[in-house]
């Protein structure tokens, strides 16, 4: 199909040499002269990818996840492209993103290129795709994503979290880091809450954060963070004597203890 705004995921095996090897990935592709996305020019080099009429643009792109590609190793890509922007993650991480790419085409279907990086080493490359999804791409969210309880009522009660849910999508997984929470267990689905179970919160020692993805292609974070107050301390001085409080160290001034308090003067 062509789409407008999209989500496309597969799994990809770079079998050739990653550093004979460039990819890239346009999930808006009209044609060899009209398509837009993100590549990959070394192992460890980002880029945006547009072509417009046939003029082509290849501005970089940050990597501040340290992300770097490894040979004959199994990634799951996933793009979101969301108007004039695209979001690249990788098994489950972003890792970079491309926001007002106003030279896109309107819409597209998917596409790759791959090539070699000089005339010398052209030739075959290899790639292995697999569990390819190219699918509209469905705005979902969670409208609360911060939740803060005392360490006196941790784990104590359920935690519901409104959600706003594109038509005919759901809630596909609940992630804390890489470990996927139990559905119906450690968490319920009801009409539009998604409901964490206090069993759950009582298992975790401290504050943590919860991975929420939609079968759309949208997540949202939620944090619950432990609120653990501070230890207060009571202490009274006692101006009228001189046994305690302020004592004078030098200077012209005076410091007198009276009935009604301690007088300062300079």
């Amino acid at each position: 199909p062509e789409l407008t705004n999209s989500v496309w995921e597969f799994d990809l095996i770079f079998q050739d040499d990653v550093q004979k090897c460039r990819i890239g990935f346009f999930p808006r592709f009209q044609d060899p002269q009209n398509c837009g996305g993100i590549a990959i020019d070394t192992v460890a080099s980002l880029q945006a990818s547009t072509m417009q009429g046939g003029s082509e643009s290849w501005p970089a792109l940050a990597n501040d996840t340290g992300f770097s590609i490894e040979h004959n190793r199994e990634y799951h890509f996933t793009f979101l492209t969301d108007e004039t922007s695209i979001k690249m993650y990788v098994d489950g991480k972003l890792i970079t993103q491309r926001t007002q790419m106003n030279n896109l085409p309107a819409s597209g279907k998917y596409a790759f290129r791959i090539w070699g990086i000089a005339d010398a080493e052209k030739g075959q490359k290899y790639v292995q795709v697999s569990n390819m999804r190219f699918a509209e791409y469905k705005k979902s969210q969670a409208d609360k994503t911060d939740f803060e309880i005392q360490s006196s009522d941790w784990g104590l009660s359920d935690v519901e979290i409104p959600l706003t849910l594109a038509q005919d999508d759901t809630v596909t997984a609940v992630k804390n880091g890489v470990e996927a929470l139990a559905a119906d267990t450690d968490y319920t689905l009801s009409e539009n809450k998604l409901v964490i179970s206090k069993d759950y919160i009582a298992k975790q020692a401290d504050t943590f954060s919860l991975n929420i993805e939609f079968d759309g292609g949208s997540q949202s974070q939620v944090t619950f963070t432990k609120k653990v107050p501070f230890e207060q301390f009571e202490y009274v001085m006692d101006f009228t004597t001189q046994q305690e409080g302020v004592v004078q160290k030098g200077g012209s001034g005076t410091i007198e203890y009276t009935e009604d308090g301690l007088h300062i003067k300079g």
